[in-house]
């Protein structure tokens, strides 16, 4: 449930869309590229609380805590399951003058994957709430020495007989927790299945996630579960465009909705997907000067050879939806200097213009 803290670095702007934490996606330049696309806020990738009590100069994890280049709330998120690692962590994160600009800490409690789990953290702290209060308290002390907001993600339970999400979410408020994330699905369900929205209504306040793929499955969900903000994750990875997309069409919406009094014009009834719009909406000119910027700051970041094999998994992504465009990322997987990469990725701005050509055409018939 949420309380002030969170909600109001937002000033009251809507909507409020943030872009999911997502490791291996929400590195500091794509973070960077959302917010200017029009995210109202961004989460780094989770980061081990024990890892940084164990390696106090930050020489692993620091690669995961660059800022977003933005004057728009980011966060940092963590996992583990020892409260006194949280305690140190975000201590020695807020005090630090390369992460103080952080507007709030992030507690993953919803993260699937078997190593995390195994070791009692992320979704794994959904069947220990006592355990999630006591991470959640000594995490908010922490971070009121700095000022600053503690949010914490979780999924709606850890299997389909322990469906649990407002139960943990009422512990995570009573210990201090400023918002709560929800993604609607079981830690057993991974990233298969139906989000189970209905949960996030349970819970209320909470900021939705899970399954939103269009803007009609958007607004669905704020109609349904009432809930105060939305998180969009896989369905960012190469279409950091959704953000602007989201903010138009919802003050076209507000726009309509004083002249008509409906919904339908928020996209309530838009089965087009964001890559399906994007396509559409986002010349490629501007795709590919997006791409270029990607590439290009991984590499200012972390050099060409490092840059180039991490961007290939965003290529995967970028790569969706025009003609021709598993040729072409199987051909962007085999370079490795920037301007093979660079060689590829004009190719493709001319494959995708050419199939947007050809959908504009044929629906003006």
């Amino acid at each position: 449930r949420s309380a002030g803290g969170f909600l109001s670095l937002f000033k009251g702007s809507e909507p409020i869309v943030g872009l999911a934490p997502m490791a291996g996606f929400t590195e500091a330049s794509f973070r960077s590229i959302c917010v200017d696309e029009g995210a109202s806020f961004t989460v780094t990738e989770l980061v081990s609380a024990r890892g940084i009590r164990y390696d106090r100069k930050l020489s692993r994890s620091s690669r995961y805590l660059m800022p977003t280049k933005s004057d728009k709330p980011w966060g940092i998120q963590l996992f583990g399951f020892d409260p006194a690692d949280f305690s140190f962590a975000v201590e020695r994160l807020l005090s630090d003058p390369a992460y103080d600009s952080a507007s709030f800490i992030d507690l993953n409690m919803g993260c699937p994957v078997p190593k995390v789990v195994r070791d009692g953290g992320g979704a794994a702290l959904m069947k220990t709430p006592d355990l999630v209060g006591e991470i959640v308290a000594a995490s908010v002390e922490a971070a009121a020495l700095f000022g600053k907001p503690v949010t914490v993600k979780i999924r709606s339970g850890f299997d389909a007989d322990s469906i649990n999400a407002p139960e943990i979410a009422r512990i995570a408020e009573q210990a201090g927790a400023s918002a709560v994330t929800v993604h609607a699905r079981t830690c057993d369900q991974y990233y298969g299945g139906r989000a189970n929205w209905q949960v996030i209504g349970q819970v209320r306040d909470a900021i939705g996630n899970g399954d939103i793929t269009s803007l009609g499955d958007l607004v669905r969900m704020r109609e349904k579960t009432r809930c105060d903000g939305f998180q969009i994750g896989r369905a960012a990875r190469g279409n950091p465009f959704l953000f602007a997309l989201v903010g138009r069409a919802y003050q076209e919406g507000v726009n309509a909705h004083a002249r008509k009094q409906g919904t339908q014009a928020l996209g309530r009834e838009s089965t087009l997907t964001f890559d399906e719009q994007t396509l559409l909406e986002v010349s490629s000119n501007y795709w590919l000067s997006i791409t270029t910027r990607h590439l290009d700051d991984m590499i200012c970041n972390f050099g060409e050879h490092t840059a180039i094999r991490e961007m290939r998994a965003h290529f995967t992504h970028y790569f969706r939806g025009f003609h021709g465009a598993s040729a072409l990322r199987s051909r962007i997987m085999r370079h490795e200097s920037r301007d093979g990469v660079m060689q590829v990725l004009e190719e493709a701005a001319r494959q995708r213009e050419i199939s947007r050509q050809s959908i504009l055409y044929s629906n003006s018939f």
